[in-house]
């Protein structure tokens, strides 16, 4: 089932971008996209009930043991430096110390996956007025869990490609209603951090809302990370990792303006409409 992104407006890429869901009027953010100076990138969660906040090293294939996070009430955010470093933080607080080493941003080039957030249960989330600027889906019925992945890519010309700007700094790739852009070259890169959506309806899901995120070092094209440094809710059975929001890895080919097809400009009702089979 195709998901609908619902387009948005400038707004400065250091004062963050909101990522989430809307059914109808009714929003649910579920974190916050920023960028440092320098170009590091940003996640930070919104607040799930009842959760306490978990963070450290992982391995894909094991189920997580408690000695291998640290665990806190306060709620970080996840921070992958420009120089490559990995960490949890929180402005202001101390927390344990947990960090890991992963290629330097610049070195990041060719879609290979960087992070990963998944919402379980977004509908139990706070909701909140949607505002320009914000990047979410628009489904006709609560999902039972949302996941967005992130990666760099390298565009050595913009206007040889498929990408329509808005606003300057964020935009669409024509023809695909699965992936959002923004554009680096604020921060000194001829490229763009590349958002990928995925809704899951799969009720086997965690009992109650999570969310999970996730940092990966760089992988061939064809690999999934066979590791990652995770920041996830207490309330999750186990952080949710790459696979869960796994996309097709696009190369700057892939960005072709010929491949872009017809592009529609539906409103919100007709787009509800098309998602829920009612119009041809």
């Amino acid at each position: 089932m195709p998901t609908d992104v619902v387009p948005f407006t400038t707004r400065n890429l250091r004062k963050g971008v909101r990522l989430g869901v809307a059914r109808r009027q009714d929003f649910k953010p579920i974190a916050n996209l920023s960028f440092a100076a320098d170009g590091g990138v940003m996640l930070a969660p919104v607040g799930v009930p009842g959760a306490r906040w978990r963070y450290g090293s992982l391995e894909s294939d094991r189920l997580v043991e408690r000695g291998a996070y640290a665990e806190v009430s306060a709620r970080p955010k996840l921070h992958y430096h420009a120089s490559g470093q990995v960490a949890a933080t929180l402005d202001g607080v101390p927390i344990p110390r947990r960090v890991a080493a992963y290629p330097p941003l610049v070195n990041l080039s060719s879609g290979s996956p960087l992070l990963s957030i998944v919402a379980t249960r977004p509908w139990e989330l706070a909701s909140a007025e949607q505002r320009k600027g914000d990047f979410s889906t628009l489904e006709s019925q609560g999902p039972w869990a949302i996941g967005f992945s992130f990666s760099v890519l390298d565009v050595p010309d913009f206007a040889k490609t498929r990408i329509a700007l808005v606003g300057g700094d964020r935009g669409l790739i024509a023809g695909d209603p699965h992936r959002a852009v923004f554009d680096l070259r604020q921060f000194g890169r001829q490229a763009i951090l590349m958002a990928y959506l995925r809704v899951v309806d799969d009720p086997n899901r965690d009992a109650q809302a999570s969310i999970s995120m996730a940092a990966y070092p760089a992988v061939a094209e064809g690999e999934l990370p066979r590791r990652a440094y995770g920041l996830w809710s207490s309330t999750a059975k186990n952080p949710a990792l790459w696979g869960e929001v796994e996309g097709e890895r696009l190369s700057l080919t892939d960005l072709d303006p010929a491949l872009a097809g017809p592009v529609c400009a539906w409103e919100v009702e007709e787009r509800l409409a098309h998602r829920a089979g009612e119009a041809s």
